[in-house]
């Protein structure tokens, strides 16, 4: 399909770090893509709020909040992550 290589980028950069721990590629900071840096913020959030095989409890939608947030600069961008705190505080209203 054409266009599809900027999605297929995104979806197997979302599990890269900032500080180039994450995987596959172990990519530093300013190889990832924005819309990787998205997906690894809403992907980690969905991860956190919903059940999951793995475990028998969810996080509360502040608590994985926080968590993201405690994550910035090294798993999570900050600029990602500011915007995300607003949509999040937008949905509050």
């Amino acid at each position: 399909m054409t266009n599809w290589k900027e999605v297929s980028n995104m979806i197997l950069q979302h599990q890269e770090k900032l500080d180039g721990s994450g995987y596959p590629n172990k990519l530093p900071a300013d190889m990832i893509c924005d819309g990787a840096r998205i997906l690894a913020i809403v992907d980690a959030y969905y991860a956190m709020t919903n059940y999951r095989a793995d475990r028998e409890h969810k996080r509360s939608k502040l608590r994985a909040i926080s968590e993201i947030n405690a994550c910035i600069g090294t798993q999570f961008c900050e600029e990602w992550v500011k915007v995300f705190n607003s949509i999040m505080l937008d949905k509050k209203k």
